[in-house]
């Protein structure tokens, strides 16, 4: 899976290509941070797990464990989940500076 996303202010907008069996599946998101905000560019790659069916995949996703408070751009690591289970590791390089509590939300949709 493959994820660029753009944020300023605290929120962001992106896509992305999901693979899922032998398929690929684009899809657009909308995030946003909890805290000040940020601008800021991730592009990142990685896997997703407990991923049963494709449409599972569509939703709200929650990283809470981020770090609290300034993070300024380079190496980009992200451990997101939905309400369904499904995990998304993902990893990649940021470019910008962000401030925040530690959370980010992100709201997925696949476009086919």
């Amino acid at each position: 899976m493959t994820l660029t996303e753009v944020f300023v202010g605290g929120a962001g907008l992106g896509r992305g290509r999901l693979t899922f069996r032998g398929k690929q599946y684009p899809f657009k998101l909308a995030g946003t941070v909890i805290g000040p905000g940020s601008i800021s560019k991730r592009q990142v790659a990685g896997d997703v797990y407990k991923l049963d069916d494709l449409s599972q995949f569509s939703g709200i996703w929650v990283e809470g464990t981020g770090p609290i408070g300034l993070e300024t751009g380079d190496r980009s690591e992200l451990w997101l989940e939905n309400k369904a289970g499904v995990i998304m590791h993902l990893v990649g390089q940021s470019e910008g500076i962000t401030l925040s509590l530690g959370k980010d939300e992100v709201l997925i949709e696949v476009t086919k």
